[in-house]
């Protein structure tokens, strides 16, 4: 065995180890209530998650032995440094369980893997299930934007035209990523939406640009935010939507919808670069 297998074992054998120490619902919970950063002792603990003072001490002894809490001077168990990155990280493994049934048939694979790396910033959220209330909860989303929207279009429908002509004669600003795949329903096209838009594009209150591919459809508003993954054909079924108004989880979408933002081109013709549907 070489010297970098060698080494790759026993990081295996080490995290193994540390997985190992937090496979317990009682320890999870212990970490994520001292990570709220507060100085506990073994009785608070004990009633704050309705442990008894023996499993409270057990699990604690635990923890205290993989480095991860430590008792201070004044008797009180805190994080240590590895307590505060471990628990920072616990987030991103409560976001998969919670939702590994959806992620069974949607994907975040397709984005960049920064922002995989940031999932855990996602789990204050609800699920909204079904194309219709989806679609309700957007334009709800929409309607109630009072300074900014920006989206990134997975599919438009005609409501939601209507909505975001409403929302730009109200002054709001709105910032809308196409991509090649986008579709667009051709009662959409043959009304006069395009050339709406257009015009308040021209006046600057519109501002839209093309993405060649991107690996979700973000729906962003100044109060909320929505997220749509595509399922594992790639495409935007418009079945399954996050939905929150959590400052992490609209942070995440917001950073998001910049990095396509940013690397995007200006859009030209809508007909020219979207798929329409009859």
């Amino acid at each position: 065995m070489n010297d970098a297998s060698s080494s790759d074992d026993e990081d295996i054998h080490i995290t193994a180890d540390l997985l190992y120490e937090l496979a317990s619902p009682s320890r999870l919970a212990i970490l994520y209530e001292l990570s709220k950063g507060r100085e506990l002792r073994l009785g608070e603990v004990a009633r704050a998650l309705n442990l008894t003072m023996q499993e409270t001490h057990r699990n604690m002894a635990r923890l205290v032995d993989a480095g991860l809490v430590a008792k201070n001077t004044n008797g009180r168990f805190v994080l240590t440094e590895c307590g505060m990155l471990t628990a920072r990280q616990l987030n991103y493994f409560r976001f998969i369980a919670k939702h590994i049934d959806i992620l069974r048939s949607y994907t975040l694979t397709r984005i960049p893997s920064v922002f995989m790396n940031r999932v855990g910033e996602l789990v204050n959220c609800r699920v909204v299930h079904g194309v219709s209330v989806v679609l309700e909860k957007l334009k709800a989303l929409e309607a109630r934007a009072e300074e900014y929207i920006n989206i990134i279009v997975a599919q438009a429908w005609y409501e939601e035209g209507k909505i975001l002509i409403d929302r730009l004669s109200n002054g709001i600003n709105i910032r809308m990523i196409l991509t090649n795949s986008t579709i667009v329903p051709k009662e959409i096209i043959d009304s006069g939406i395009p050339k709406t838009m257009h015009g308040f594009k021209l006046k600057g209150v519109l501002q839209t640009r093309v993405a060649e591919s991107v690996g979700a459809a973000v729906y962003v508003s100044e109060r909320e935010a929505g997220l749509m993954l595509p399922n594992l054909s790639s495409i935007f079924d418009m079945n399954i939507l996050f939905l929150s108004e959590d400052k992490y989880f609209h942070t995440w979408c917001s950073d998001l919808f910049m990095h396509y933002w940013n690397s995007a081109d200006e859009a030209k013709g809508v007909e020219r670069i979207v798929r329409i549907v009859e």
